[in-house]
């Protein structure tokens, strides 16, 4: 790096489970912003939330692992920070825990178009302007012949870089049992057989809603 700060892509969701788009997402900003790393972090759910057709913290961090063995990708990792705290967590205490984990370091931060028209609503969206870059992986909806639009705007006072970006998988339909194979790498269609995953949810008295998590709005679907 010739004595250049570190430069750290922070990339947050469910990953219930983490698919092939989630992995291309990483991988295009991983590129597009000559990222040195990209953390994986997994957003914690209320305990009374892991249940029926949904993975377990720790199933969806070894998911996690798992898929990044097997692309062999050296520059990319996953952290446990945010399933081992107690919530509520907000963006910018993970943002503060991995600028003293990684002092010096250039933070970036992975998420759509949706969340980018929507980052001045986060806890301390003040803090976040001052301390990341924004990597905004844009969406294109129909439009008006050119191939589509992206809702992107740029925001004064923000750091952001714009990437195009597009990816049919869907970690809802692979719950629902209704997907292409080639959406989860093999290792974690072997995991999700192995655990007995993304079985038919049967009804439940269950009503209780996972902790507000600013992280989890991050996932790509």
């Amino acid at each position: 790096m010739n004595g250049d700060p570190e430069r750290i892509g922070l990339f947050g969701g469910t990953f219930d489970p983490i698919h092939l788009g989630h992995l291309s997402m990483a991988e295009t900003a991983h590129e597009a912003a000559d990222l040195d790393r990209v953390i994986f972090i997994p957003c914690r759910r209320s305990p009374f939330k892991e249940a029926g057709n949904e993975a377990r913290s720790r199933q969806r961090l070894e998911m996690i692992e798992l898929s990044l063995q097997e692309e062999g990708w050296d520059w990319a990792s996953a952290s446990s920070y945010e399933i081992d705290r107690e919530p509520p967590s907000y963006s910018w205490q993970t943002v503060e825990h991995f600028e003293n984990q990684f002092p010096g370091a250039e933070l970036f931060w992975i998420l759509g178009d949706d969340q980018w028209a929507q980052i001045d609503r986060w806890t301390r969206a003040d803090y976040l302007r001052d301390h990341l870059t924004f990597i905004v992986m844009g969406r294109q909806t129909k439009g008006n012949g050119n191939g589509g639009a992206s809702s992107y705007t740029g925001r004064p006072g923000w750091r952001s870089l714009r990437v195009p970006f597009d990816h049919p998988a869907s970690a809802t339909e692979i719950r629902d049992g209704d997907y292409p194979e080639e959406w989860i790498t093999r290792a974690v269609a072997a995991y999700v057989l192995e655990q007995g995953l993304y079985q038919p949810e049967e009804e439940t008295e269950a009503t209780d809603k996972p902790a507000d998590n600013e992280i989890q709005d991050s996932e790509k679907s």
